[in-house]
């Protein structure tokens, strides 16, 4: 069971690896075009471009809250397996039923979950 579990981890890491570095490029040209704009703000006001560069900006916030919600959607995916992985290694051998062969166990009988 571990060893189906580090290559799923390697994927869900290279996966969230991949959603950030997204988000960091949404972000970071988000953030650039608001420095041109707050550096630029004479000019703009002069031109009446305020309008055009509103809806730029917010259409470049919608971008970057998709890739959020994307980011945060896959954090919690990786969470939930983080949990579930102590879980599925702790009940998976009970599910096995190995046979008893100890000396400990008189009939042979089997090793399970209500056996313990």
């Amino acid at each position: 069971m571990i060893m189906i579990m580090v290559p799923l981890n390697k994927v869900i890491a290279s996966w969230m690896g991949r959603l950030q570095s997204n988000l960091m490029k949404a972000t970071d040209f988000r953030v650039e075009i608001n420095n041109e704009v707050l550096g630029n703000m004479k000019g703009i006001k002069l031109q009446a471009w305020e309008d055009s560069f509103q809806k730029r900006i917010l259409s470049l916030r919608n971008v970057e809250l998709k890739q959020l919600f994307r980011y945060v959607m896959a954090n919690s995916i990786s969470i939930m397996v983080r949990i579930y992985r102590c879980s599925f290694i702790y009940v998976f051998p009970f599910q096995l039923r190995l046979p008893c062969t100890s000396d400990r166990y008189k009939y042979g009988g089997t090793f399970d979950l209500f056996t313990v």
